[in-house]
């Protein structure tokens, strides 16, 4: 049986911000590449807005990372 991975949603704009700088992304480009708009990037990173499931997907992609390295507790 798979092992739970433990959700931190809190920490998941952290993570986000901390993967896009470590790819050397600004959050323009991030977003562009995601189809989302860099405001609302920007209110993911700073945890204003908690994104949808499809959304958190893209970005791991794009950001060339697993899903559950953005969403575990740092």
């Amino acid at each position: 049986m798979p092992q739970a991975v433990r959700i931190d949603i809190l920490g998941l704009g952290r993570n986000i911000a901390k993967r896009r700088k470590k790819r050397g992304l600004t959050q323009k480009e991030l977003a562009k590449r995601v189809g989302i708009s860099e405001d609302y990037l920007s209110m993911i990173e700073r945890e204003k807005r908690r994104p949808h499931v499809k959304t958190i997907v893209r970005i791991s992609k794009c950001l060339d990372v697993e899903i559950e390295l953005l969403l575990r507790k740092s």
